[in-house]
């Protein structure tokens, strides 16, 4: 094998390498946000049982699920 096709060869790899420790760091931060909207999700719904009166009781889940949604739009051209 020439020196220049490993050159190329070690140049493919390396970047092969990098994306994928790109896609990687992307993924985890992704499932990270959507952990903690998880979390922030239903501690709002168990603390706000027997309490329909109220607006927020209401709101704040629905307002957690459409930051879920904007992040994983936002997220999905990133992972493709």
């Amino acid at each position: 094998m020439a020196h220049r096709d490993e050159d190329l060869l070690t140049f493919y790899r390396s970047e092969i390498q990098w994306q994928s420790g790109l896609l990687s760091r992307k993924l985890n931060a992704f499932i990270a946000s959507q952990s903690f909207l998880v979390i922030a999700y239903a501690t709002s719904i168990s603390s706000l049982v027997g309490k329909w009166k109220n607006p927020f009781t209401l709101l704040f889940p629905l307002l957690l699920s459409v930051l879920a949604l904007v992040l994983i739009f936002q997220t999905w051209p990133g992972i493709r």
